[in-house]
């Protein structure tokens, strides 16, 4: 059976919410499925970086 994986979503990705990003991306078990910013520009380029669909 295969191993399901945690869906998780960072919400705000300044300093600190950009290292939860790249360190979720490290985990096997995770799948990040989005980014939140109350400023959609760097939602927007933190999408693109890690490539991350939403």
């Amino acid at each position: 059976m295969p191993e399901k994986k945690i869906r998780t979503a960072v919400i705000g990705v300044g300093y600190l919410g950009r290292h939860h990003v790249e360190q979720l991306l490290r985990i096997p078990e995770a799948d990040l499925v989005g980014v939140y910013d109350i400023k959609t520009e760097v939602a927007a380029e933190v999408q693109r970086r890690y490539n991350v669909s939403a």
